[in-house]
């Protein structure tokens, strides 16, 4: 029984590992040098999906403020209209969670979502900091991270839509600096999952057979 049960257990863990290992970073422009826009309200970054689609599970951005500012920012995911953020689709994160993760000093300020968000196949998105703060988003001229190179960025004011990281009148391309996760559908890792254990049951049900 006991051996039972360290097979069944081992399925398990196995089944855990293979869900987290579906779960791929989509965007990545945390490395490289650093400069700061800010204050940051409708400053925006673009990422898209592949042919799977998933759900946004996780966003990081490099940023850096004064978390005592008496703001009401939010982090907010739009979708894609014509280069530039179009319709609200959901909250990654409220003041709370952003104002809490500011220093003085930059920081990687990380934003898991409580409730992950289904993206379509294929698509493109924005990540948008909205309301009052003081937050400053870090941005980079390295553009070699994982799906950085065909993504932009959105300055609010004048409002300009920017592929590739190009700035009015400059002829270094850049990228604010985030990371975005995207998860498998449910639906896949139940399948993943499901597999896992089929094939931990059916070394049990060989052991078994080879003990009786």
């Amino acid at each position: 029984m006991n051996n039972h049960f360290a097979v069944f257990a081992s399925s398990l863990a196995l089944a855990g590992l293979a869900v987290q290992a579906d779960a791929a970073i989509v965007f990545d422009s945390l490395s490289g040098p650093t400069s700061f826009f800010g204050p940051a309200p409708g400053l925006g970054a673009s990422f898209s999906t592949g042919a799977g689609g998933g759900v946004l599970s996780d966003v990081k951005l490099l940023l850096t403020g004064s978390s005592d500012f008496n703001g009401s920012p939010t982090l907010d995911l739009y979708s894609d209209s014509v280069g530039g953020p179009g319709a609200f689709l959901t909250t990654i994160a409220t003041s709370p969670a952003i104002d809490s993760g500011l220093s003085p000093t930059p920081a990687v300020v990380d934003f898991p979502l409580s409730s992950p968000f289904g993206l379509q196949p294929n698509s493109r998105y924005w990540v948008v900091i909205s309301g009052a703060t003081n937050a400053k988003w870090g941005f980079t001229p390295d553009l070699s991270g994982v799906g950085v190179s065909q993504e932009g960025m959105f300055l609010p004011n004048p409002p300009y839509n920017s592929f590739w990281g190009d700035l009015p009148n400059q002829a270094v391309f850049y990228a604010l600096q985030m990371q975005v996760t995207v998860a498998p559908e449910p639906s896949t890792m139940l399948a993943g999952v499901s597999g896992v254990l089929v094939a931990g049951a059916a070394l049990l049900r060989k052991r078994r057979g080879e003990r009786g």
